[in-house]
């Protein structure tokens, strides 16, 4: 084994010390970065989950809205509440019900005056939380149109 010369000893001096310390240093800086995406990406999906719950409860209202409509009721509904698995009740709420007018369809159609349309508007809104504290996530949806099979004589 070859030994090294007295004088090259006294020049190293801790420097693999240092390397070794930035090579640490580095290794830790990744490893942070690393940390930081993940939770950007944690949190991503988890507004993603949201939006898509507020989404479902505006479909929910606007297929209620559009159950109450064929039932006849233009008039204003409350809320509804669903409870979601994770303890947080989402809200959907039918913001507007309007008749917007009646139309028969035009002569030689086929349809005589058997079948008349009915236009609706229907705007719902979906909440992914109940409560403000909570963050919640909002949709809103507007649809019209409604078919009825009499004649379409009163709004």
């Amino acid at each position: 084994m070859k030994t090294l010369p007295q004088h090259t000893r006294n020049q190293q001096q801790g420097t693999v010390l240092i390397i070794a310390l930035i090579f640490l240093l580095i290794l830790t800086l990744l490893g942070v970065s690393a940390m930081d995406g993940t939770l950007l990406e944690t949190r991503l999906a988890a507004n993603s989950e949201e939006r898509n719950i507020a989404f479902q409860m505006a479909e929910m209202g606007v297929l209620q809205g559009l159950s109450e409509v064929q039932q006849g009721n233009l008039s204003a509904t409350t809320p509804t509440r669903v409870d979601r698995s994770d303890n947080i009740s989402a809200v959907a709420t039918i913001i507007r019900k309007e008749n917007k007018g009646c139309f028969l369809p035009q002569r030689g159609s086929g349809d005589g005056n058997k079948v008349g349309w009915r236009y609706f508007e229907i705007e719902s809104q979906g909440q992914s939380a109940a409560q403000e504290q909570q963050n919640p996530a909002r949709t809103t949806l507007h649809i019209g149109g409604y078919q009825e099979g009499s004649k379409c004589l009163s709004p």
